[in-house]
Parts: structure tokens; C-alpha cells; sequence
């Protein structure tokens, strides 16, 4: 009973932070659920009840991150005769269309960049849940730092406490904060780059070229993209927006450095046509783009370190606390169960079940991209070559059975899972450093195979200590044999590589353990282990105060670039029938959060407006398989009525700006009802109602609160009545506007408006 006692005191509880992790997972899901395109699935401790807490680790999430669309064949790997969980993937047969845009190695296998990468031909929707985990807020003073690292099969993202750091000390800079006018500019050149794209090129049979990102080596200032913002507003409304304007190289143009574009091949002798991504964010930050980079993790506006940097690297080193952490791992599913795991579907067992078993099989495995550890590495991991450079040639992926492994840590008692945390602080305490020889992943396979072969009516509360025996026992075996089994894998063997000096070393210390586990384990509790500091780069530091603003344009350049790609995702047949039915389901994951943190009465009844609307809609657009003339008025009706209250709720009528947006109300719900109605819609009566209702709001603010006016706020004052004047006073036959004088005329404004300003400040007038 003493043991147990002491079992019960290991912490393995899911910290906050964790928590908030994970529902971030559960919300992206639910909009990747919408396209079904792509997948996140939580994996390892914080899944399977197996965390061990100390003061001052709690662990981290592993997410892996998958594309549904490309599921490989089992057929097409060439397992490795030496290291049977480990595989070469072939590009050909099945496998020639998902690759044709790879570059394949030896004309034969695929390399592991494709996914190591993240690779925009594969990767689409998942670049947001990347962003925004690893990206975020860095304050000038105090708060969290987030900082990436490559792993050996992903990436490793850390949010770091730098509350009591001088952060401006260290990488000798100050932050400077957003640039409020050159967003706005981006805001508006982005929606305009949507705009064309469903608006003016619907129904052409020429539509307009999409503007081309291109790699600028000079980049463009707040002026220029505000100018080239209002030039190409002025333009579009004008209708002067012709194909040679949005040609990549014009020179009124600026571009963000986080563009995509597509580069078309065409081969002159068999016809074939290459359609290549291109990434124009190298790593290196070189001036040369590289034909072949499609890598998305280098395009976040984050500096992304190696896992395992050189000691003797110039670049000074800086030791935080870890506020959270999360393993992003992309994969790839395959179909069929791996040939090498065969023999684990028809294995003589006590555990699990035949149901457990079949439920495993089902459910699938995915390769991820990680090498065998050789013997030349000595069994050292931190002497792999991983560097996106070896990610080009180097063609080995391992099966990950993450997924398998957490049916299986479900289905286990309590019992046994007490068990496993108790061998998981033996880990943490007393063998996690050196030798550096087994990981916890070496005692959840040990934990299956015991389970294995034990009678499930061993495992109750008074036969934990001989449950935890029994493990320590087989892990001596296995470190006297030099041979630890992959549970799923009876022939891998995870310890493959490592000197035997090392093992022995970590046998001494196991054997040590068995004979007192009492004691260790009490050593634990009395005397947690303390985890290292998080170490990250001076050229870390400087790059995530330096891309305040990339951030936020990455945010605007992703969303673009997924609504642009809308049309060429939904391809499946049944994708228009389901998409209601998968948004409703996103839309319930998203009321759940926001129920659980809003206290206002108002945002509330804004919730349950929208849920009226969405569920009003789906309901009768899934009533009958054929709708009547009655069906479709009676969902216009619903549509508009349930939009007026969501936008009556979201202003109210006491609002001090309430008489404005009633303004915009009016105009959008009569376009609205038009547009339901398949009639004529008044685009000048539409988008002059909200550009009112935008001029007077923010004069409302200038005039309320004029020490607190910001630059931004006069430049939009400025932008907004030069595209009235250029685009609701036009006539049709009157459409050829001087934009040279609209820039002048615009500029004019925009400096009488900040001179007009009592309190303005010298830096008011600093655009860039």
C-alpha cells in the first residue's frame, strides 16, 4: 500500500495551457472538416493518461498533421531488410500523380522534404493551425516568446516566458511595434486580390491573370503599399482594372514577401504540362530562389533553428522557461495494415482483445519522416543530419503507429496505467539523461508487450508494485539481449545502433531500480527531477521582434491563398451536398468555445441569432431531395430576417454609432434580399451605404476622442473619400480616372488631415 501511496502523488494531471492547446486542435479540425481535406490528430501523453508532471515540466502536445486527400499505397513501400519499421516510398505506379511535382531521388524514391516541409502541394489548410501555433505576440517588455525548431520529423514549437528577461537588452534592438497603415494597406490589396478573383472574372470566359507573387529584394515601404492599395481600388471600381495591370511585374505593384505563385512548364517534345508551387522564403534568407523550395514552415515569419545546434555556433544562446510546447509531426496515410506488423494481427495474446485488435487495424497507420539510428551515429540522435538540405536526398520513413498505440492506452485498466507513469518518473528522474539510451517511448512498448502476456485479472490495485516489477524485469532482458521490440514490429529494434558500453551503463542503472523501486519512486516524489531551461538564438530573438508585421501579413497572405483555392479543393462530387451539414458541425464547436468565455448578454443573443440562421438553413436545404419555388422563398426570407437581427444585436439601439450602422444595415440587407431574390442588385447603393457608415464612424471617433486619433485613422478617413468620389460619382461613360491625380489628391487629404489635428505628433507624420 505504500507503494500505491506514492503512486498516487505523480501528477498526470492535463495542464491549462494544454488544454487550450488542444481545443485549438478540436476548433481547427472542425474547419478542416469543412473541405475534408486535411487532418490534426493529438497523439501521445496528453492522450492516453500515461503524463507525469513535475514543478517544472508538464509535457507537450505531439499533433500529427495529415492530408487526407493523398492516401498512399502499402504496396509501393520497399521496407528496409535491416530495419523493418523503416521504408523507402516509390514514385511510380499509383504514386506517379500524388509526386509528379517531386523531385524524386534516383528517379526512383521519394524524399522526406515533401514532408518534413510541409509542403504546399500537399499541405493547404494546415498552414493556419501552423501560423498560429507557432507565431504569436512577442511584447516589447515581458510576456511569452514563441520559438521553432526542426525535429527529426517535424517541427518543435516552444511559447517561452521572458517576463523577468530583458529581451531588448539581449539582441540589442528595440521592438517598434505593427505598422497600423502598412496592414491596411495589405488588408485592403488582399480583399481587392479576392474580389477579382469571384467577383470580376465570374462568368469569363478570359477571366483576369491573378497577380503573381515575386521575390522583391528591396521590401516595399507603408507608403507604396498604401499607394498601390488605392491605385488598384480606384482601378477595379473603375473598371480600368485590365489584364496587363496585374502582371507580377508592374512596376505600381508591391508584394509581400510570403507570396505564393504557380510556375507552369510545359515539355516541347512530349506535350506534359508541371504545375510548380513556388515558395519565395528560403531559410537561409539568400537572394537566389530556389526552383525547388515549396517548404511552408520557411515561409512562417519565425526563425527556425536546428533541434540540435552546433555548441560552438557564434550566434549567442539565451536559456528560458517553457511556457508550452508542441511536436508537430506531419505524416501520411496509407491504406492496408504494414506487411512488417503482420505477424501482431495473429499473435497468441492475453491482451488486447479480438475487438480491440480489429478496431486497431481499422483504424490505420501513417509513415512519418525519420531515419533508422545507424551505427556510424553511436547512438547518438543529435548526430543526425537533419538540415533541409540532407531532407533532399535523404529517402527513409518510419511507421508511426501513434494512432494504434492510443486505442490500445485506452482499452488498458488503471491499474496498468498507473503502472506506466510509475515507469515514466523512473524515466524522467533517473535515465532521461545520461546515458542517454531509452525515452518513454521504450517503456510504453515495454508496458504493451508485458500486458501481452499477463492474465488481465493480474492487474488490480494490490499488484501494482509486481506490475511495475514485472516491466523493470523485461526491460533487463531487453538490455542484456541489446534487443528492445517494437510492439507492433517483433523484429525492429529500438535500441539499434547504440554503443553497448551505453546500454550497459543503462542496465546498471534499471537493475539498480528493480532492486529498490519503493525508494526511487519515493525519490521522485520528495525530489522531482528539475528540466533544463529552453535554449533559443540571439538570431531567434531578433527575427521574432523584427516580423511583427509578417506575422500579421502571413495571416492575410494564408487566407487569401486558401479562399483563391476554394474552387480547385471542392472537387469531390457530394462536396456541395455535405458542406452545410460540415459547417453546422464547425459552427457548433465554435459556440461551444465561446459559451464557455463570453459573459455579455448581447454577444450571447449575437450566438444564438447565428445559430437560428444556420440551423434554419440546413434544416430545409436537407428536407426534401427536390425543393419547391415555396422551399427556396421561405429559406430567403430566414436568411435575410435572422441577418438583419444578427447585425440589429451586433450594433444595438442604443449604440452611439447606432444611426450609422443602420445605414450599412439597410443597404446590405437590401442587397441581400435582392441577390436571394435573383433580381438586380444596386452594387453604388450597397457599397456606398458601407463606405457612409465607415466615413462617419470614424469622423464620430476623430471628433470624440481627438488626442487618441491615430495616423491610421486619417489615412483610412482619406482613402475611403477619395474611392467615394472616384468610384460613386463616376458615370458610365465617364470611367477614365486620372490616377496619378487620385494618388495627389489622396496624399492632399491625407496631410490636411493630420495638420488639422490639434494634437498631432512628429511621428504621426512618419509613414513608413
Amino acid at each position: 500500500m505504500v507503494f500505491l501511496d506514492l503512486a498516487i502523488k505523480i501528477d498526470s494531471s492535463l495542464h491549462p495551457n494544454l488544454q487550450v492547446q488542444l481545443k485549438e486542435v478540436k476548433l481547427m479540425n472542425g474547419m478542416f472538416a469543412v473541405m475534408d481535406m486535411e487532418e490534426l490528430i493529438p497523439v501521445g501523453s496528453c492522450m492516453d493518461g500515461s503524463k507525469v508532471n513535475t514543478p517544472t515540466d508538464y509535457g507537450d502536445v505531439d499533433i500529427l498533421l495529415v492530408p487526407k486527400k493523398y492516401v498512399l499505397n502499402e504496396q509501393l513501400f520497399d521496407y528496409d531488410p535491416n530495419y523493418p519499421a523503416f521504408l523507402h516510398v516509390r514514385g511510380d505506379s499509383d504514386h506517379a500523380n500524388i509526386f509528379k511535382n517531386v523531385k524524386l531521388v534516383d528517379d526512383c524514391h521519394v524524399p522526406v522534404m515533401v514532408l518534413k516541409q510541409i509542403q504546399k502541394h500537399f499541405f493547404r489548410l494546415v498552414t493556419y493551425f501552423v501560423h498560429g501555433t507557432t507565431s504569436g505576440g512577442t511584447p516589447g517588455n515581458g510576456g511569452t516568446f514563441n520559438t521553432v525548431k526542426r525535429s527529426g520529423v517535424g517541427l518543435e514549437f516552444a511559447k517561452l516566458d521572458v517576463n523577468n528577461f530583458d529581451l531588448n537588452g539581449f539582441v540589442g534592438q528595440q521592438w517598434k511595434g505593427v505598422d497600423k497603415l502598412r496592414i491596411l494597406g495589405k488588408l485592403i490589396d488582399s480583399s481587392l486580390d479576392v474580389f477579382i478573383d469571384f467577383g470580376l472574372n465570374k462568368g469569363k470566359e478570359k477571366p483576369m491573370t491573378r497577380r503573381k507573387g515575386k521575390k522583391v529584394k528591396k521590401e516595399c515601404t507603408s507608403t507604396n503599399i498604401i499607394l498601390s492599395a488605392a491605385m488598384k481600388a480606384v482601378d477595379v471600381f473603375t473598371g480600368k482594372y485590365k489584364e496587363e495591370q496585374s502582371d507580377a511585374d508592374s512596376p505600381n505593384s508591391c508584394y509581400s514577401k510570403n507570396d505564393y505563385f504557380e510556375e507552369t512548364e510545359i515539355d516541347p517534345e512530349n506535350g506534359d504540362v508541371t504545375i510548380r508551387y513556388i515558395n519565395n522564403l528560403d531559410i537561409d534568407e539568400s537572394d537566389e530562389s530556389d526552383e525547388d523550395s515549396d517548404d511552408i514552415s520557411a515561409s512562417m515569419p519565425v526563425a527556425i533553428e536546428s533541434n540540435y545546434d552546433d555548441e560552438d555556433s557564434d550566434d549567442k544562446k539565451v536559456f528560458l522557461p517553457k511556457v508550452s510546447s508542441a511536436d508537430l509531426v506531419p505524416a501520411f496515410k496509407f491504406d492496408d495494415w504494414p506487411r512488417p506488423a503482420a505477424e501482431w494481427m495473429t499473435r497468441k495474446r492475453e491482451w488486447p482483445s479480438e475487438e480491440i485488435v480489429q478496431k486497431v487495424v481499422e483504424c490505420g497507420c501513417h509513415i512519418v519522416s525519420k531515419r533508422p539510428l545507424f551505427l556510424e551515429l553511436n547512438g547518438d540522435p543529435t548526430n543526425e543530419d537533419n538540415s533541409p538540405e540532407s531532407d533532399k536526398t535523404n529517402t527513409f520513413f518510419r511507421l508511426s503507429f501513434s494512432q494504434c498505440e492510443l486505442i490500445l492506452a485506452k482499452s488498458l485498466t488503471e491499474t496498468q496505467k498507473c503502472c506506466w507513469r510509475i515507469l515514466k518518473a523512473y524515466q524522467k528522474a533517473f535515465l532521461g539523461t545520461e546515458p542517454k539510451v531509452l525515452a518513454s517511448y521504450h517503456w510504453k512498448n515495454v508496458v504493451f508487450w508485458v500486458s501481452e502476456e499477463t492474465d488481465p485479472s493480474f492487474w488490480t490495485e494490490d499488484n501494482v508494485l509486481f506490475g511495475v516489477c514485472k516491466a523493470l524485469d523485461f526491460m533487463i532482458r531487453c538490455l542484456q539481449e541489446r534487443f528492445i521490440p517494437v510492439y507492433f514490429v517483433r523484429n525492429e529494434n529500438l535500441i539499434a545502433g547504440c554503443k553497448h558500453e551505453v546500454i550497459d551503463k543503462a542496465l546498471a542503472r534499471v537493475i539498480s531500480i528493480r532492486k529498490n523501486p519503493i525508494g526511487y519512486l519515493q525519490l521522485f516524489i520528495e525530489s522531482p527531477p528539475q528540466s533544463l531551461p529552453y535554449r533559443v538564438s540571439n538570431t531567434a530573438l531578433k527575427t521574432a521582434l523584427k516580423n511583427k508585421n509578417s506575422k500579421v501579413e502571413y495571416v492575410l497572405d494564408t487566407m487569401v491563398d486558401s479562399v483563391r483555392d476554394f474552387p480547385k479543393l471542392a472537387t469531390d462530387e457530394d462536396f456541395y451536398s455535405r458542406l452545410p451539414c460540415k459547417m453546422l458541425e464547425f459552427w457548433q464547436l465554435m459556440k461551444y468555445d465561446m459559451e464557455e468565455t463570453v459573459t455579455s448578454n448581447k454577444f450571447c443573443e449575437f450566438i444564438g441569432n447565428v445559430d437560428t440562421l444556420l440551423n434554419k438553413v440546413v434544416s430545409k436545404l436537407h428536407s426534401e431531395e427536390d425543393k419547391s419555388a415555396d422551399d427556396e422563398d421561405s429559406i430567403t426570407k430566414t436568411v435575410v430576417e435572422t441577418a438583419g437581427n444578427i447585425l440589429s444585436s451586433i450594433t444595438g439601439e442604443t449604440s452611439k454609432y447606432a444611426h450609422i450602422n443602420r445605414e450599412a444595415i439597410h443597404a446590405l440587407t437590401e442587397s441581400a434580399t435582392a441577390f436571394c431574390e435573383e433580381k438586380s442588385v444596386d452594387h453604388q447603393k450597397a457599397f456606398g451605404g458601407v463606405l457612409s457608415a465607415l466615413t462617419s464612424t470614424i469622423d464620430e471617433r476623430l471628433k470624440a476622442k481627438p488626442s487618441s486619433s491615430s495616423t491610421v485613422l486619417h489615412g483610412a478617413s482619406a482613402f475611403i473619400e477619395i474611392v467615394t468620389e472616384n468610384v460613386l460619382n463616376v458615370s458610365e461613360s465617364a470611367q477614365s480616372t486620372d490616377v496619378p491625380s487620385v494618388i495627389k489628391s489622396f496624399l492632399s487629404k491625407f496631410g490636411d488631415k493630420l495638420l488639422s489635428h490639434d494634437h498631432a505628433k512628429e511621428e504621426d507624420f512618419d509613414l513608413d
